[in-house]
């Protein structure tokens, strides 16, 4: 051959590629049916975002783990030609089947059959599972023959009438929690924290060397949180609006007025990332050692800063909502999807200034007067005059924090009621949703939910 290789080399290469092809197919015919015994038949739709999900972490762990435990990355492995899976994974039998075919060895027959034998029984064990699923249905074969034992009633407690902004929000939450596909929205946050936080581990940098640097990590993680927050928070709120769907006439005939609506969705749609970014930040604040000032002011920072953005997400929603029963991330139209992501990084580019000012120590104010001053334009400008500011904190620090912190609230505050004011008014008026037919994806009509009657 003129690449060198033996002729048995092209034979086993062909045979260890469909043997890895049958050996995927039976681990992803596996995985469906451990995961039909946790997601009811009801909830197809929601089986198949878990298979998705569980795919690619599970694709992601098998390259990954193995570069944890080594402490060697993924990189340097391929430059020093060393495997990327430990020699225990049984594919590791194909590759030296393919390496002692391709130098001529007849070594090769061993892990060749090995390999063969091992594709044979995840074939077999798949073969009688998914047989006897579909013979006997998952739901006997989970219970066997136990009987079912009857529940007892449980006493139903009397429940008062709760507020409608209140009652808006839980419907909200009652939407988003029975629909697996709705938290699939925070899915890249594994790829913002969860992956990184790995990366780390796996690292050189050991974790006792960052604590006692709360004065550079607690600024930094509060601006990557805020950048976090601008991307869930309009998004989560915008589809607030477009999650009505075909139910939409329902909001001309509540009792309710715009604002009621629009404030039932803002809270709820402003919470959940809150509470679900605030779990995550605990754990770094403890991994990194922050004081307990830090944390509640944080906390408390970046509550005040996202309810603009949520007020901000409602409004896109009752301009450019749209409805897909197949896809529920598609909640809005690509125009108004990226003016959602414009608004929102404008409106924290403006909040920044005062909240750096709140963050940054005032032993910057020399450093950044000189960046201002080797810097010209626009750019130039902000930071000469971020310099001055940081000079007057270092003579008045309590005044300009203060000043930083009112001028901060009252900028959230007053882009929140602003985009409340307009988000009621349109829904008053009747909020028009864009319907996406299931089969075709793409636009079917247009459903307006018409002024409210109250």
């Amino acid at each position: 051959m003129a690449s060198g290789a033996s002729f048995l080399y092209y034979f086993v290469l062909l045979l260890v590629l469909l043997a890895t092809s049958i050996i995927g197919l039976s681990i992803a015919y596996l995985l469906n049916l451990i995961v039909i015994q946790i997601v009811p038949a009801s909830r197809a739709n929601e089986f198949m975002t878990a298979m998705s999900f569980l795919s690619g972490l599970f694709v992601y762990l098998i390259f990954m783990l193995p570069q944890i435990s080594s402490g060697r990355s993924l990189t340097d492995s391929l430059m020093a030609g060393l495997p990327i899976l430990t020699d225990w994974v049984p594919v590791s039998w194909g590759s030296d089947a393919i390496i002692s075919a391709a130098n001529g060895s007849m070594s090769f027959f061993l892990p060749m059959i090995l390999f063969i034998l091992l594709t044979a029984v995840s074939v077999l064990l798949t073969t009688m599972l998914v047989e006897k699923g579909f013979r006997t249905g998952w739901i006997r074969m989970s219970e066997g023959s136990r009987k079912k034992k009857k529940r007892k009633p449980k006493k139903e407690r009397a429940q008062g009438v709760s507020h409608p902004v209140i009652a808006i929000g839980k419907k909200e939450w009652l939407s988003i929690k029975r629909d697996m596909r709705e938290w699939m929205a925070f899915l890249p946050l594994a790829f913002f924290i969860v992956f990184p936080l790995i990366g780390f581990i796996s690292g050189d940098v050991s974790l006792s060397e960052l604590r006692g640097f709360n004065e550079i990590s607690w600024p930094i993680a509060q601006g990557f949180f805020l950048f976090i927050y601008a991307l869930f928070n309009g998004q989560l709120a915008a589809s607030a609006i477009a999650r009505e769907g075909l139910s939409a006439w329902v909001l001309r005939i509540l009792p309710l007025s715009g604002r009621d609506i629009a404030l039932g969705k803002l809270w709820i749609s402003w919470v959940l990332p809150l509470i679900i970014l605030t779990i995550l930040e605990c754990i770094v604040g403890i991994l990194l050692g922050w004081a307990w000032w830090q944390f509640i002011a944080g906390i408390l920072l970046k509550a005040g800063i996202t309810i603009g953005i949520s007020a901000i997400g409602i409004w896109i929603g009752t301009i450019g909502a749209r409805y897909n029963p197949g896809n529920p991330q598609q909640r809005l139209t690509f125009r108004t999807s990226m003016i959602l992501l414009l608004l929102a990084y404008v409106y924290l580019a403006i909040l920044s200034i005062p909240y750096a000012l709140m963050l940054i120590p005032d032993e910057a104010a020399s450093l950044v007067v000189e960046m201002g001053n080797n810097n010209s334009g626009f750019f130039g400008f902000v930071l000469s005059l971020f310099g001055v500011l940081l000079t007057w904190k270092a003579s008045y620090p309590v005044i300009v924090t203060g000043l930083g912190l009112l001028l901060m609230l009252l900028l959230s505050i007053g882009v929140a009621w602003l985009f409340l004011y307009v988000s009621a008014k349109r829904i008053n008026r009747g909020v028009t949703i864009d319907i996406v037919s299931e089969t075709s994806g793409k636009t079917k009509f247009k459903r307006k939910s018409g002024g409210s009657l109250y």
